[in-house]
């Protein structure tokens, strides 16, 4: 895994991370739903925990593309409700991981 070296952990970032689904969203309706007719569909992002973090600061980042978030137990700011998350993160990483 490439994360054990500690190569591209700039890319693991909350940003990028609703960059990427924005633009799987984009990709996907593209290649999969244009080419059945339909130029655009709403979607709703679903998820839970960590997923349902990632679904809030989708819909707020990209109101355009996600009409919805449900998001169930979610970190809205985890830094503040867990500051223990960078230590048990940086722990499993290894010593690259840490700035």
């Amino acid at each position: 895994r490439w994360w054990k070296h500690g190569e591209g952990l700039e890319l693991l970032t909350q940003e990028q991370a609703v960059a990427d689904l924005a633009g799987f969203r984009d990709k996907y309706q593209r290649i999969h739903l244009a080419s059945k007719g339909s130029a655009s569909n709403p979607w709703i992002l679903v998820g839970c925990g960590a997923g349902g973090t990632l679904a809030a600061w989708a819909r707020r980042a990209h109101p355009q593309r996600f009409i919805g978030a449900i998001a169930s137990s979610p970190m809205l700011q985890p830094a503040l409700q867990n500051p223990t998350v960078d230590e048990q993160a940086a722990a499993a990483l290894g010593e690259a991981c840490v700035a």
